[in-house]
């Protein structure tokens, strides 16, 4: 009868077992996007990603631009030793809808809205930054605001025909 050589059995099961661990750290170290990847694919608020934000032009005063976007009456640097633009909107709330309602700013900008009401009392809301401003006919508020954060952040307005009525987008610098 032949007699089982467990010293050969065990350095077998040894190297078996090596392989595998082996095998295992080589699909899990190179199966997943490195860091880079993985950054540029995050989605931002509104689903869209950093890259996909910095196609998208910010406005200047002055500029011809898409009917429903806003262009700044104002666009001055908010302070000496910075990129950032204090940007300054006027819209207006009439027949049931807020008109312009999509703007745009680069990341650490201020906005500055003036919403007239013309003809009924209207709100504007912004999701994402817990901000609203309610202006009643014939009246004009101000709302400001930085804004921070890459991403796409809609406007909501609950007298308005529709409720969100835009947005506004924040391009990465």
């Amino acid at each position: 009868m032949n007699q089982i050589n467990w010293k050969r059995v065990w350095a077998t099961v040894g190297v078996a077992m090596g392989v595998l661990i082996i095998g295992f750290l080589v699909w899990y170290l190179f199966s997943k996007p490195s860091p880079v990847v993985q950054k540029q694919e995050q989605k931002l608020p509104g689903g869209l990603t950093a890259e996909d934000l910095k196609k998208i032009p910010v406005p200047e005063p002055g500029e011809k631009v898409e009917q429903k976007v806003a262009v700044p009456k104002e666009a001055v640097k908010a302070g000496p030793e910075t990129e950032s633009k204090l940007r300054i909107f006027e819209i207006k709330g009439e027949n049931g809808t807020i008109s312009p309602v999509m703007f745009r700013a680069y990341q650490n900008d201020i906005i500055n809205i003036k919403l007239t009401a013309v003809d009924k009392d209207y709100e504007l809301r912004l999701e994402g930054y817990n901000l609203e401003v309610k202006a009643q006919k014939g009246e004009t508020k101000t709302i400001e605001f930085q804004v921070l954060n890459p991403g796409v952040f809609n406007l909501y307005c609950s007298e308005c025909r529709t409720e969100k009525v835009g947005n506004v987008i924040v391009v990465p610098r």
